[in-house]
């Protein structure tokens, strides 16, 4: 049984991660479902986001939930799941004192997670400030060669007059824009090798960039998702699987200009990691008085008798 939760635990706290970084850069399934609202309703909703990705996480962890079930029983361990009598009687198979004992375990876990999100998000942003970049000068029909570490340095044309905006909710303000990036004598009809995200944060240095002719920095991220591609082509612009995003990274002169926000967001990782910590303990706390109140009616059974 103890394999079992253990099992759980790990695969629970494991996704919880993932998720948590994926809403926080909008990547993977999280950037996918934004991208879908966008396309259906002109803008996305962070709640609908979870709401989605609840729903979606039943149809993923629930299978796997039980597969540990399956591996456990291939394994020769216990199956059952004691009562909620066993769970709080005299011969619980775990104690108040087991309980509190795995507070020392889970609270840490939970700030060490914590802690290696914001170490990730942070270390990104080192790298984007440190990393060397390749110059990459866009010209028509010319194959695009990327690098190993995928930062470019691009000499090309950011299309303005199509884009795609992503607004949060009901606001007018857009969250980020999706603008083609093409050779400076692109032509209709001819592939576009990149699609970048400019933030709103961010916009007017791209802007700035475009008019003076500068140099644009990046960083490549995959394939452009499937709804903001098929906006694109509504436009007449032939994204494929060729096309690269690119996040597009600050820069003024050729040179990165990434914001230092290590401060904010450890404030914000101790807030979270805080707030988990409390609800774990209360929750445990809860656990000890069910059971403190078992043995106390137990008790009182036993005298009455």
């Amino acid at each position: 049984m103890i394999f079992k939760w253990l099992a759980r635990v790990v695969l629970i706290g494991g996704y919880l991660a993932v998720c948590i970084y994926a809403a926080v850069t909008e990547t993977g399934p999280i950037g996918w479902i934004n991208y879908a609202q966008q396309s259906v309703f002109g803008a996305y909703s962070q709640k609908m986001t979870m709401l989605i990705a609840l729903v979606a996480s039943v149809v993923v962890v629930g299978p796997l939930w039980w597969a540990i079930d399956s591996l456990a029983r291939r394994m020769g361990l216990s199956e059952g799941l004691p009562t909620a009598a066993e769970i709080s009687g005299a011969n619980a198979p775990v104690t108040n004192r087991g309980l509190l004992l795995s507070s020392l375990v889970a609270i840490p876990v939970i700030w060490i997670g914590g802690y290696a999100i914001w170490w990730a998000i942070e270390h990104q942003h080192r790298e984007d400030a440190s990393a060397r970049y390749e110059p990459l000068e866009l010209a028509r029909g010319a194959p695009v060669a990327l690098p190993a570490n995928g930062y470019v340095s691009v000499h090309g044309r950011l299309l303005w007059q199509r884009t795609v905006a992503f607004t949060k909710g009901s606001g007018s303000t857009p969250e980020y824009t999706l603008v083609p990036l093409v050779a400076k004598d692109w032509r209709d009809g001819e592939p576009v090798p990149f699609v970048t995200r400019v933030d709103n944060s961010n916009r007017y240095l791209a802007e700035r960039s475009s008019r003076s002719g500068s140099v644009l920095l990046g960083r490549t991220d995959g394939a452009v998702a499937v709804p903001a591609a098929q906006e694109f082509r509504k436009m007449g612009l032939p994204i494929d699987a060729a096309t690269q995003l690119l996040r597009l990274i600050p820069s003024e002169n050729g040179a990165p200009v990434v914001r230092d926000t290590a401060a904010s967001d450890r404030q914000i990782y101790v807030w979270l990691a805080l707030g988990c910590s409390v609800f774990y303990v209360f929750m445990m706390g809860i656990m000890i008085l069910v059971r403190w109140n078992h043995d106390r009616k137990q008790r009182s059974r036993q005298r009455a008798a």
